[in-house]
């Protein structure tokens, strides 16, 4: 019992730690490229 909390415990703090790597605004990186590309035609 004793070892299932504790594989539970630690899956759960590996998915909380995986999130952290994501640094910066969440974007999609077509509609950029698509918006400077407009504005440089112009």
């Amino acid at each position: 019992m004793k070892k299932l909390i504790s594989l539970s415990l630690l899956t759960a703090l590996c998915a909380t730690l995986v999130g952290c790597g994501v640094k910066g605004a969440l974007y999609f990186p077509q509609e950029q490229q698509q918006e400077q590309a407009q504005t440089q035609q112009k």
